[in-house]
């Protein structure tokens, strides 16, 4: 597995070679590169969202231009604890207040509540991993359709016991 890979070279479908992180910037450049390639859907796992990887602006236009460039495209984001989103804001809980068509999150039932994986799905064919939540080692892959299904699997199941943050929602002055 290559660590020094740039991540805008690879297609999402086509390369299947399992590619190793070690940084939040190799994380968030695959991360990027996999959104602005996927047509149809982001699903993302995270204990804060991240804000090295998803709280930039990079990150954050990349998403807003999935979601613009398609009616279809839809955005699911379970985040494990909100409190440090609350607390210095987030460049995608307002893309989430600004776009809630395409773009919603919400936070883990009671049974996944001590998730401690981190993950980004992209059309379920790519993905970013991350065993540990609070580390930025994992692997990219942008054409493993079979663990990015057993990821989605995972996350369908999260998604059906998570509850919208109330503590996310806009409020309406």
């Amino acid at each position: 597995m290559d660590t020094d890979a740039e991540f805008e070279t690879f297609q999402l479908g086509e390369d299947k070679e399992p590619v190793s992180v070690e940084s939040s910037a190799q994380v968030r450049e695959a991360s990027v590169a996999l959104v602005a390639q996927s047509r149809r859907s982001i699903e993302i796992v995270s204990r804060h969202l991240d804000p090295a990887v998803y709280d930039t602006t990079v990150f954050a236009d990349a998403l807003r231009r999935f979601v613009l460039d398609s009616s279809r495209a839809r955005v699911r984001i379970i985040v494990m604890d909100s409190r440090p989103i609350l607390a210095n804001g987030h460049r995608l809980v307002d893309l989430g207040q600004q776009l809630s068509s395409f773009v919603e999150i919400r936070m883990p039932g009671r049974k996944h509540a001590a998730y401690n994986g981190a993950f980004l799905l992209a059309d379920r064919i790519g993905s970013v991993w991350r065993q540990l939540a609070d580390r930025f080692d994992g692997v990219v892959n942008f054409g493993d359709r079979r663990g990015a299904s057993e990821l989605g699997e995972t996350f369908d199941q999260m998604w059906t016991h998570a509850e919208p943050d109330p503590n996310l929602r806009r409020l309406r002055i």
